[in-house]
């Protein structure tokens, strides 16, 4: 008895697995051309398939009935009813749909905006429980002398702070024009900027050649 209940266990187990192929064919319903890449999703799971360049398609189900759905860019999505075993090959048209896109409001004010005023809200909520931060700064000298430009200099920095305590800064990078020697004799550059100005930038403001600069985002 016990070996004839598991001779009947394994021959429902084969038959409820037996697959069937299916395959079928999805073109524009107006002109007839293979829509290539057409997403085909077996309704109520995770199993599915798209169409090759030729918009033909294969796999295998179980038998019975099932819901395929078919989805197309630029195209209405197409629900199926089938029966599996099929004795033909199944031919999907699909109608154009126009893709509606949603309504842009546009204001005076720049979103960034927006943005920047949330981060200012929040910033005392971020820095709590602050214990130390590092950063990436990109600085950018320019030299005048009668007017004209006659230097510019820009300094890439790797900077480690632990705020109320210490704060060390390493330039990765500097980058200057070439005429820096020729303006040497009347100019005198300091490019040796962050020994100059330790800078804080979990503060709310920086004073930094006699100007205040708002530092929003910590």
């Amino acid at each position: 008895m016990k070996n004839l209940l598991v001779f009947i266990l394994l021959f429902s187990a084969s038959v409820c697995a037996q697959q069937y192929e299916f395959n079928g064919r999805i073109i524009d319903a107006e002109s007839g051309e293979p829509l290539p890449y057409t997403s085909i999703l077996l309704a109520g799971t995770n199993g599915g398939t798209v169409t090759n360049r030729d918009g033909n398609f294969r796999f295998k189900l179980s038998e019975g009935e099932h819901t395929i759905i078919t989805r197309y860019v630029g195209y209405r999505t197409d629900t199926l009813h089938i029966s599996v075993p099929q004795k033909k090959k199944l031919l999907i048209k699909l109608v154009k749909q126009a893709v509606v896109l949603p309504d842009v409001v546009v204001t005076s004010e720049d979103p960034a905006y927006a943005i920047i005023r949330e981060a200012i809200r929040r910033k005392r909520i971020n820095r709590r429980g602050l214990n130390n931060y590092e950063y990436d700064a990109y600085c950018k000298n320019v030299i005048k002398s009668a007017g004209e430009i006659a230097l510019v200099e820009e300094s890439f920095i790797k900077g480690f702070s632990k705020p109320g305590d210490w704060e060390k800064e390493f330039i990765l990078k500097i980058h200057r024009t070439e005429n820096q020697q020729k303006i040497n004799h009347t100019i005198n550059v300091t490019s040796d900027f962050t020994n100059k100005y330790m800078i804080d930038f979990s503060a709310d403001t920086l004073s930094l050649l006699l100007n205040k600069v708002y530092l929003p985002i910590a």
